[in-house]
């Protein structure tokens, strides 16, 4: 190329496809690059899904731990009343015994 004439006809020729080259290869790593950008894009929003989904899914665990914890504890309650309610009875029920009999020895 260094022998040739500026005006020479091949050399112009392969200058202009030599920039023309080059400029393809511009454009087609612009559009790579774009690729590679949508591409990671799409690839970090995924995984901010993913991450979201099981953080969800950990809460949703925990809740229902919390939700077996108080159930329990209300069960627990209930059948502490239960039993308060039934030795209640039981006393009750040996008081007023007791009074029938003090008042059947009092008649006798």
């Amino acid at each position: 190329m260094a022998n040739m004439d500026e005006g020479d006809q091949m050399k112009n020729y392969i200058k202009k496809s030599v920039q023309e080259s080059d400029r393809e290869l511009t454009s087609f790593k612009l559009f790579q690059d774009k690729e590679k950008a949508g591409r990671m894009q799409e690839l970090q929003d995924d995984h901010a899904k993913q991450a979201k989904d099981l953080e969800d899914r950990q809460e949703r665990l925990v809740n229902v731990e919390e939700m077996l914890k108080k159930d329990e504890a209300k069960h627990m309650e209930r059948f502490r009343r239960q039993r308060e309610e039934m030795l209640a009875r039981k006393l009750a029920d040996q008081q007023r015994e007791l009074l029938k009999d003090m008042n059947q020895k009092d008649v006798d």
